[in-house]
């Protein structure tokens, strides 16, 4: 019982996030940080992920604890904190050099099992710090697949930001669109299309079985999904001729009168429209000697010169009547070489403005999230060491606001002794001079034969007074009898 006891102590300590407690148990009974706990066989900074005890995980790694430790599945810290969730801990092991594509059993990576337990913001964070989009596992999948397979669309809208390609497809030939359409995860299909570099491509794929994704849908009877493949397969083929370049199959579509050379699509986009965006002057100029509209403006208002203009194909530009000397930017000339209207530059300047808005509040936002985790920012620690000094300053001048202090009760001290010396010497005056008073008082009652004894005694009076005052403090009072010492201190 007695060797189950701190392990049960440390447990508990790290379900409660109890850092003072995990830290007594680990240090008072000499429990191994490395030492592998429990049935699980997970160690204590992998127990600690899974509960996401991020201050009990700083303290770990700041005494030494391994956050490249396998368990017996080959998942580190890195691929717990992927499973859970939990990106704050996976910032934490990435800021202290854990490995971020390492491998488990199965070859998945932390970005596979972020994707495939839908934690997009996690598998945003392992991105971030150098996570590999195109790693695969032992079925040679990759997040993409993983996300697709599972319906995750957060994480494939994370994974495409990052430059996941679904075109790729796994060794069994299959794309993400086939496992997607496999599953029935109608969202995350129809994202898969519209953000393919190629929607013939991805739509029309197929795998070692010779199964494109629309096959796979109708075998498992994924309805939805077999509805929207068909509807994509016959909508507007001859814009995604003109927008990749397929000449021959857009001429064929015309030609044949399946689609009018000034079809416009659901933006009221037109042919001309695709092709001069992405600068297929081939297909622009066959369009033109067929007699297309190019006049015709789309949702957005613009014309194909405009697109051109706007996606910078002076090729197109020139072909659709702008003159070379305004469009193109020579070198030595640093203009504009795309002239503006006022209502376009207005235009123009919304939209700027309002991407410095969205950034400004992303990074609030950014810098928000990183002092949550305990970061300093460089204005952060400007303004502690502006702190810094108005503290040392005000300590400083506390220091001698304190002295000058002491120094006044010192002094007002003194001045309280002084006051009453002179109290005293004052009443010691009046005492003498009260009895120089009696004395010439008694010389006028002497009798005169006296006179002279009196003389002399006055005269002896007066100058041992004289002399006492010189002096400074001993008076000496004689008489003609006796002499007599006073000490007025």
């Amino acid at each position: 019982m007695a060797a189950k006891k701190p392990i049960a102590m440390l447990l508990e300590a790290i379900d409660n996030h109890n850092i003072e407690q995990m830290e007594s148990a680990i240090r008072d009974y000499g429990v191994s940080i490395r030492q592998p706990i429990g049935a699980e066989k997970l160690t204590i900074i992998q127990r600690v992920v899974i509960r996401g005890a991020l201050e009990c995980l700083h303290w770990l790694l700041w005494h030494g604890a391994d956050a490249n430790d396998k368990t017996p599945q080959g998942w580190t810290a890195a691929h717990l904190a992927a499973i859970k969730g939990r990106s704050t801990c996976l910032e934490a092991l990435c800021n202290n050099g854990a490995s971020i594509n390492n491998k488990d059993l199965k070859g998945n990576t932390p970005a596979h099992l972020a994707s495939i337990h839908g934690n997009a913001h996690t598998l945003q964070t392992i991105l971030r710090y150098g996570g590999d989009t195109h790693a695969r596992d032992n079925e040679s999948w990759k997040p993409a697949h993983c996300a697709a397979f599972f319906g995750r669309l957060g994480c494939l809208q994370v994974l495409r930001k990052w430059g996941a390609n679904f075109n790729e497809i796994d060794d069994q030939g299959n794309t993400a669109a086939h496992l997607a359409a496999k599953e029935g995860h109608l969202e995350c299909l129809k994202f898969i299309i519209c953000k393919s570099a190629s929607i013939d491509f991805i739509v029309n794929s197929r795998n070692n079985q010779g199964d494109a994704p629309k096959d796979i849908a109708l075998r498992f009877y994924k309805d939805r999904c077999v509805e929207y493949l068909n509807a994509v397969g016959i909508a507007f083929p001859a814009h995604a001729a003109a927008f990749y370049g397929n000449l021959e199959k857009l001429q064929t579509l015309i030609e044949e009168g399946v689609v009018s050379v000034d079809e416009q699509d659901n933006h009221g986009s037109t042919l001309a429209h695709k092709a001069a965006g992405n600068g297929h002057i081939n297909i622009l100029r066959w369009l033109m000697e067929q007699g297309c509209d190019v006049t015709i403006r789309n949702e957005a208002g613009e014309t194909p010169k405009d697109v051109a203009k706007r996606y910078a194909q002076m090729g197109a530009v020139e072909l659709l009547g702008g003159e070379v000397a305004d469009e193109i930017i020579e070198d030595e000339n640093l203009d504009d070489a795309m002239e503006l209207n006022d209502d376009e530059k207005i235009e123009a300047q919304g939209r700027a403005s309002h991407r410095i808005e969205e950034l400004k509040r992303l990074l609030k936002i950014a810098k928000a999230n990183y002092h949550q985790l305990g970061g300093l920012l460089d204005e952060d620690i400007e303004t502690m060491d502006k702190q810094a000094e108005y503290e040392r300053t005000i300590t400083e001048l506390e220091a001698q606001l304190n002295y000058e202090r002491s120094k006044r009760e010192k002094l007002e001290a003194k001045i309280d002794q002084l006051n009453t010396k002179i109290h005293l010497l004052n009443k010691q005056i009046d005492d003498v001079t009260n009895k120089y008073s009696e004395l010439l008082k008694g010389e006028r009652n002497t009798p005169k034969n006296n006179s002279t004894n009196t003389t002399v005694a006055k005269s002896s009076l007066k100058k041992n007074y004289r002399r006492s005052s010189r002096d400074g403090g001993i008076l000496l009072e004689r008489t003609p009898s006796k002499s007599k010492a006073i000490d007025i201190f």
